[in-house]
Parts: structure tokens; C-alpha cells; sequence
């Protein structure tokens, strides 16, 4: 189990583009409790846009770690005032943090 976790780990990426004064972090891959903070030290929380949007077209949330992650992320960015959106939720991905209760696609 912990060969598979290290493995499909370093399947998640996530590449940051500046458009004017917005920071898109386009993430890709499996976010679960083996990459989570991966995802999480992906941000650069030390410059921060006016607009953040987090695009997750391109990946999975599977579990309780991977919404917490997002939601961290999210926090740590609004915290250095950023408006922050999460956009390109899968319908599963979507599921999971409504069912614990999380704000995952909201600013």
C-alpha cells in the first residue's frame, strides 16, 4: 500500500500561469492523502494575484485529505487577499465536498 501511495503521489502537478492580475493554478492528476501536500506546497503563498483561480479540470479529489488540502489552500490565499475561485470540479470531486461539508467551489 505505501509503494502504491508513493507512486500515484507523483502523479499530481500543478503549474501556475499569470493572466493580468490573475494567478491560475491548473492542478492535474489524483489528489488523496498521498499527495495532498504536494498540492498544498504547489501555491505561492509570498505573491499572491488580486484573483486566484484554481483549476482542477484535470484532476481528482478522492478523499477527506484532499478536500482539506483545498480548503487550506484556499484560506492561505484569501488570508494574503486574493479572491479565489475553484472552477473544473468533476462531478464525483464535487460530491465528496459537499458530503463533508467543505466550500471547494466557492471564492
Amino acid at each position: 500500500a505505501l509503494f502504491f501511495a508513493r507512486k500515484v503521489g507523483r502523479m499530481l502537478e500543478v503549474q501556475r500561469e499569470e493572466a493580468g492580475s490573475t494567478q491560475v493554478y491548473r492542478v492535474r492528476g489524483q489528489v488523496f492523502f498521498a499527495s495532498a501536500g504536494q498540492l498544498g506546497a504547489a501555491f505561492d503563498y509570498q505573491h499572491v494575484a488580486p484573483k486566484v483561480q484554481i483549476d482542477l479540470r484535470d484532476a481528482h479529489l478522492w478523499d477527506l485529505t484532499a478536500v482539506a488540502a483545498l480548503e487550506r489552500a484556499q484560506e492561505k490565499l484569501a488570508a494574503h487577499g486574493a479572491e479565489v475561485t475553484v472552477v473544473g470540479l468533476n462531478a464525483a470531486s464535487r460530491t465528496l465536498i459537499e458530503q463533508v461539508g467543505g466550500r471547494g467551489g466557492g471564492h
